[in-house]
């Protein structure tokens, strides 16, 4: 059986982990913005409201994640410098 090279899996884990990490917010803030404008009669305000902040939780999250790998990948670079 072939084997994929470890950054293929590498690769394949964050492109996971990006889908997830726009799912969520979109589908907690989203879902509670409908309920919550079934409950007051705003529609679809509350539901926009949530979208946006769903928006906003996804940068911040996203912005984490690309911080912490390019921290990462550059203190592997700089610890294979002689």
């Amino acid at each position: 059986m072939n084997k994929m090279p470890q950054n293929v899996w590498q690769a394949l884990s964050l492109a996971w982990e990006l889908g997830f990490i726009i799912a969520i917010p979109l589908v907690v803030f989203g879902s509670i913005g409908k309920y919550a404008d079934g409950q007051f009669g705003t529609t679809p305000w509350l539901t926009l409201a949530g979208v946006f902040l769903a928006m906003a939780t996804t940068v911040l999250w996203l912005y984490r994640q690309f911080k912490a790998l390019t921290e990462f990948k550059n203190s592997s670079q700089n610890s294979k410098l002689p």
